[in-house]
């Protein structure tokens, strides 16, 4: 488990736990144990729970992105250019300061990255000139 100040995994392994057992009604199921005693009586089913939230941090993290990526073409093409840019550049500051918050260096930040190079050439018609291996606008 990672150490760094900003990893929510174990808080969201925690949620996600308690979510699954719970179903639709609030209430624990029978086979319900909770979180302080699974990790020292279950410690490989604790460690499944995390697994699970450390991808699912990143797969909601490009969602978001490429919601923000819609929101913006949306509302942005009346702007003038100049504008679009200062409007862009906040967005993609805000963006990747949102998912090191959320994800703590992990590949959340890639995707974003990513969903944000993606969002730069799509919003100025450009081709990126990256190989295709590393080229993060073709992934």
């Amino acid at each position: 488990m990672s150490t760094t100040p900003h990893d929510h995994t174990e808080y969201v392994a925690r949620e996600l736990h308690l979510a699954y057992h719970c179903g639709g009604d609030n209430k624990p199921d029978a086979s319900f144990t909770p979180w302080d005693t699974l990790i020292v009586t279950d410690p490989a089913e604790a460690d499944r729970w995390r697994w699970v939230a450390k991808q699912a941090l990143p797969i909601l993290g490009q969602h978001a992105a490429n919601d923000l990526t819609a929101w913006v073409k949306d509302h942005t093409n009346s702007l003038p250019a100049w504008l679009r840019w200062i409007v862009y550049a906040i967005l993609g500051g805000l963006s990747a300061l949102g998912v090191s918050q959320i994800a703590g260096c992990t590949s959340a930040q890639r995707a974003d990255a990513s969903a944000l190079h993606r969002l730069y050439h799509e919003m100025t018609g450009t081709e990126c000139a990256l190989p295709t291996t590393t080229n993060p606008a073709t992934k």
